[in-house]
């Protein structure tokens, strides 16, 4: 009887260890940006009704500084856009 009690006792402790271990790997602290030399704020273009590929397009609208110039150059080009992610354009 105690035998099964100790033997109980271990795998309990052993399952608590575990999962003690497994959820302080997963509270990773959130990622920090680091800070910026240079800073450009774009814009999204113009466009009507849900935004694609096609009327989403980086041209130079984009730019809000005008004294940036943008040009897109090689077949490659075609589906670069501008959106926004991370609460950033």
């Amino acid at each position: 009887m105690r035998l099964r009690l100790l033997r109980l006792l271990a795998v309990v402790l052993v399952v608590f260890g575990i999962a003690a271990t497994v959820s302080s790997m997963q509270q990773t602290p959130p990622a920090v940006r680091p800070p910026l030399l240079f800073r450009e704020d774009w814009r999204l273009p113009k466009h009507a009704g849900p935004a694609t590929d096609e009327n989403m397009r980086f041209t130079p609208e984009v730019v809000t500084n005008e004294r940036l110039e943008v040009k897109l150059y090689g077949a490659g080009s075609a589906p670069v856009r501008a959106a926004e992610h991370e609460g950033r354009i």
